[in-house]
Order: structure tokens, then C-alpha cells, then sequence
């Protein structure tokens, strides 16, 4: 990022990167239903939502519009954003997705018009020797059915760390630019 950043290629931005499993809640006597996972979308999307993006916007400088605010992630990380985006157009307006297909039936209901108006860029990578790819493939053929905008990038190679940089690199150079 900071290469990025020295060669021009990329925008300012504050990037924050909280780990994806949340820890569970602790539940006592009188709540006795189980916890939920830690891996659960919804205790993420609310983690995210309720606590980390109030305190980002409460310690930095930061643009708090729509549009100068993304969200990417890798493997369970991606499954979580495509999700916290779906159910956030207001809040997001950027979304890499790399190495994870997520709910298809969420995307299926999103409704075409209100994703090509609302995501400046949707973006999604997967190694074709990943496998998470057929289920990438298919968010990709879903999306080109539904006619919604989308950069699809199919590369070699698994679900793998040097995939992930790549992908990273070349996300964060078509953000924040208009």
C-alpha cells in the first residue's frame, strides 16, 4: 500500500482490518440460548457496524459519505463483506471479494438496479485452483445474468496469500477515483 501510495497508483486512505471471527458473547443464567458462532455473518456485520465503524470515524480524519468508504476480504473474510454489503448500500460503495462465493440466494434477491446504482465497484478474484472457484464462477455468471456491473478475476494458482496481494493491489487502485 504504501508503494501504492509513493507511486501514485492509489488514493489516501486509512485501511482497518479487524479479524473476522468475533469473539462470543458471554451469555449468563438468565440468557441461556447458545452463542452464536464466531464465525456467524450477522455477529460480524454488527461488530463492524455498531463498534468498529463509529470508533474509525470518532478517532480519524475520515470522509464518513458512502462513497469514500470500501470493504474487501479474503476467504471468510469475503463471504462477510459481500454480506455486511448487501445489507449496508448505504454505508458502501466499494466491495472486493477474493476466494469466497458466500449466500448466492442473497444475491439473487439483491435487486440489479440498486447494485449498478449504489457499487461504484464490485469486485471479485479467484485462482481457478481454488476451491472456492466454482462457487466464485457462479456469484460471477449470477451477476453477468443479472446484468450488474462487476470486474471478474479469474488468475491461477489456490487459495493462497500471493493470489490475495495481487488482488488487493489491484482493487485499491480503482478506489475513490471520482
Amino acid at each position: 500500500m504504501d508503494n501504492l501510495l509513493a507511486d501514485g497508483k492509489i488514493k489516501p486512505m486509512i485501511v482497518v482490518m479487524p479479524y473476522g471471527h468475533v469473539a462470543r458473547e458471554i451469555k449468563t443464567a438468565g440468557n441461556p440460548s447458545p452463542a452464536p458462532s464466531p464465525t456467524d455473518q450477522g455477529v460480524i456485520e454488527k461488530e463492524l457496524m455498531t463498534a468498529l465503524k463509529p470508533m474509525v470515524e470518532s478517532k480519524y480524519r475520515v470522509l464518513t459519505d458512502r462513497n469514500h468508504r470500501a470493504i474487501a476480504g479474503l476467504s471468510m473474510g469475503s463471504a462477510q463483506s459481500q454480506m455486511i454489503t448487501l445489507h449496508n448500500l448505504d454505508h458502501f460503495a466499494y466491495l472486493g471479494a477474493f476466494s469466497a462465493s458466500a449466500n448466492h440466494s442473497e444475491w439473487e434477491k439483491a435487486d440489479s438496479v440498486a447494485l449498478n446504482k449504489k457499487l461504484k465497484l464490485l469486485w471479485l478474484g479467484c485462482g481457478t485452483e481454488d476451491f472456492a472457484y466454482p462457487g466464485m464462477e457462479k456469484l460471477h455468471t449470477l451477476l453477468d445474468g443479472k446484468k450488474v456491473k462487476h470486474v471478474w478475476n479469474a488468475s491461477g494458482a489456490g487459495h493462497s496469500w500471493p493470489n490475495w496481494q495481487v488482488y488487493l493491489t489491484k482493487y485499491v487502485q480503482l478506489l475513490f477515483r471520482d
